[in-house]
């Protein structure tokens, strides 16, 4: 990774916030690659929630939150997360009576969590030019 993509970036979130040789880690990480890797600690955001082997993706009220702010609009965690299979039942559901209609399939959906944006416009702005210069570089590695 270091030789054949050397502006890449590992990030490690870790759900405790100190480990056994920790300085001996970070040591060996810095000497060796640089500011490549970055370990972030519990208390810094690097607690997961869960993992979705299905996507792939690692969930995290902290990435959740960075979303929330980044996309400014609010994002809503469902009760049930499982939403393919639910749809799929409701639509099963409807097909053969069991619920009446729309309405009933509402008044099962709650809202688990939800995070508001607070990101200032400036930084905002920053960072999704930011992104799309990372997206930019990417071009034609395939």
């Amino acid at each position: 990774l270091k030789q054949h993509k050397p502006r890449s970036k590992i990030i490690i979130l870790d759900a405790k916030d100190k480990f056994s040789k920790q300085g001996l880690f970070t040591q060996g990480w810095k000497q060796t690659y640089g500011d490549m890797i970055e370990w972030v600690a519990a208390a810094k955001g690097g607690e997961i929630d869960a993992i979705d082997a299905a996507t792939r993706t690692a969930i995290s009220v902290v990435g959740t939150k960075y979303q929330a702010d980044v996309l400014n609009v609010p994002v809503v965690r469902p009760a049930t997360v499982e939403t393919t299979a639910l749809g799929a039942a409701y639509a099963a559901g409807l097909a053969v009576g069991y619920w009446a209609g729309p309405d009933d399939l509402r008044a099962n959906w709650a809202v688990a969590a939800r995070w508001d944006p607070t990101m200032e416009a400036d930084r905002r702005t920053a960072l999704v030019a930011s992104w799309q210069k990372a997206v930019g570089r990417s071009f034609g590695w395939a």
